[in-house]
């Protein structure tokens, strides 16, 4: 049940920021804001995520509840609500929704966005700029050779039905069943070549745009390991300084007038020595909580920009707006994204063990970075320690469910 008289005492001298939390990037946007006093709110459909002591959280049953709350909740608050999520899904509910929430809220996000989302407008807006991207067809008729991978045109959250990104297909015989079972669930297929690598030659560069045109980084990591271990989820990344990287995603978000939050993928082929876009999102990473220990204060520099703050020279600082000759030195050690700095380590654990060969490579991999202030883990904050025990607790229930019951029920 919503306690609408909690949610109005959160109404003070500064936007409220909401958060539809899909999982620990969410957690990790909340604790950023909460630091530094940001009155947030936290939706989500999961216990664990709604728990962290930065935010009020809010549990909803389905999206239909979150849109009713969404609209209702500008009738509590003086001022627009900052919008943020890190979720497929719920990025895709704001943009079905467009037209209830404009006027309230302030989003990083825009309709613009939506060319780098779908496959073949993101491979054709790459080659428009002169970014390389992997051959993308729309038709299994115009692959020229196999394997190819086939994945769905748009939302991934789509995706989360089949339980799988993407489909590594190595006949026509294999893209067609693809593509049929794609279709079946009312998506849209395209073809895509195969760049050759593997988890470790994936990079991911998060910046944002603002409308006029300003550039904000967080930084960039390499993926370590993914779970499942082919077309997963990141389980361990790395950062690292790539400014070239960053150049080639600040080119594709000029072109196309990109406003908003942009995680852009890219995976780098040996053979060839070239970076590849293999696909942009316009939500907060999940490992978003990486970028604390390097200092960019990322999700909090986002905020003030989308309030229009006085404060603006925590986004601009003393020298100018951050822009492409700038990246990443941002002035003032404690705000900006340092490459000088010793690598930090993001580790989602949990799913991080399952992705790893085995339990040697993992420690061997996690020994170097066994140091102070050199490792980011996704749940566990001990300064915000609920969010990690009720994600053990819904772990726990999910092994119950898992292998328990069915056993019960075969007796």
């Amino acid at each position: 049940m919503v306690e609408w008289e909690s949610i109005k005492r959160l109404d003070s001298f500064c936007n409220l920021a909401v958060i539809l939390g899909g999982g620990f990037g969410g957690v990790a946007a909340a604790r950023e804001l909460g630091r530094h006093r940001i009155p947030t709110l936290m939706l989500s459909t999961e216990e664990y995520v709604v728990k962290s002591k930065y935010s009020l959280g809010v549990r909803v049953k389905d999206t239909c509840e979150i849109v009713e709350f969404l609209s209702r909740l500008p009738e509590y608050v003086s001022k627009k609500p900052v919008l943020f999520t890190d979720n497929d899904l719920y990025l895709h509910l704001i943009y079905e929704n467009l037209s209830l929430l404009k006027d309230h809220y302030l989003f990083p996000a825009h309709p613009n966005n939506l060319r780098l989302n779908d496959k073949f407008l993101l491979f054709e807006s790459a080659r428009s700029c002169g970014v390389k991207a992997p051959e993308t067809y729309t038709d299994i008729e115009q692959v020229p050779g196999y394997p190819v991978i086939v994945k769905p045109a748009g939302w991934m959250s789509h995706a989360c039905r089949l339980k799988a990104k993407a489909f590594y297909c190595r006949s026509r015989a294999e893209a067609l069943e693809a593509v049929g079972l794609l279709n079946r669930h009312n998506l849209k297929a395209v073809s895509q070549q195969i760049i050759p690598g593997d988890t470790q030659d994936l990079y991911v560069v998060t910046l944002y745009r603002n409308s006029r045109g300003e550039i904000l980084p967080a930084g960039v990591i390499q993926k370590i390991r993914e779970y499942p271990r082919r077309y997963g989820t990141g389980t361990s990344h790395l950062t690292v300084n790539l400014p070239e990287l960053v150049q080639q995603g600040i080119r594709m978000l000029d072109a196309v007038d990109y406003r908003g939050i942009a995680e852009l993928e890219f995976k780098y082929d040996k053979n060839t020595g070239e970076f590849y876009i293999i696909e942009v999102n316009g939500r907060l990473p999940l490992e978003i909580g990486i970028f604390r220990k390097t200092g960019s204060r990322f999700i909090y520099r986002v905020y003030l920009d989308l309030i229009s703050s006085s404060e603006k020279e925590v986004f601009f600082g003393n020298k100018g707006p951050v822009h492409c000759a700038a990246i990443p030195s941002v002035p003032g050690k404690e705000d900006s994204f340092q490459a000088e700095q010793k690598p930090v380590l993001w580790s989602f654990f949990v799913k991080d063990v399952l992705a790893s060969r085995s339990l040697l490579s993992l420690i061997s991999d996690y020994l170097p970075f066994l140091r102070p202030h050199q490792i980011q883990w996704a749940a566990w904050d001990k300064s915000d320690p609920r969010p990690f025990l009720y994600y053990n607790k819904y772990l726990l229930h999910r092994l119950l469910q898992e292998y328990v019951k069915p056993r019960e029920r075969t007796k």
